[in-house]
């Protein structure tokens, strides 16, 4: 090789003589080990990202149960809670029902005996009628 100041680029790169076969022969081999290199590489990246992959869908699918499981016992525990606010409100309701009943018995009372007397003043008849027709609202 001759390396000599003022030739070009191509001079410099490629041997004279007996020695640019075997140059050329070690450029091939060169490139054809770059090749494989990078080859290998793909092939690396390649089976990782489909373990990658594989790990993904592994996780979704367990997190998928999860929460169907989680989902489930939501309902459950809710099913559970409406029942217990259901029959408290169901024992809550028949105390007041009993008390709106008492009261509406002793208004219905108060309001026949006003009719009947004739005795009472008009307002007090008048309260009795309007907590009658209130409590036979709320029944």
């Amino acid at each position: 090789m001759l390396l000599c100041p003022g030739q070009g680029l191509k001079e410099f790169l490629i041997p004279r003589g007996g020695e640019a076969t075997r140059h050329y022969f070690y450029r091939i081999v060169l490139s054809l080990w770059i090749i494989m290199g990078l080859s290998w590489i793909a092939l690396i990246l390649s089976e990782i990202s489909t373990m990658m992959q594989s790990h993904m869908n592994n996780v979704a699918a367990s997190t998928s149960h999860r929460l169907s499981n989680l989902e489930e016992l939501v309902k459950k525990k809710a099913k559970e809670t409406r029942d217990r606010f259901s029959r408290r409100e169901f024992y809550q309701d028949m105390y007041h029902l009993t008390h709106i009943k008492a009261f509406q018995s002793q208004a219905e009372s108060c309001a026949a005996r006003a009719r009947r007397k004739r005795k009472v003043r008009a307002a007090r008849r008048d309260y009795a009628l309007k907590t009658v027709e209130i409590v036979k609202l709320y029944i």
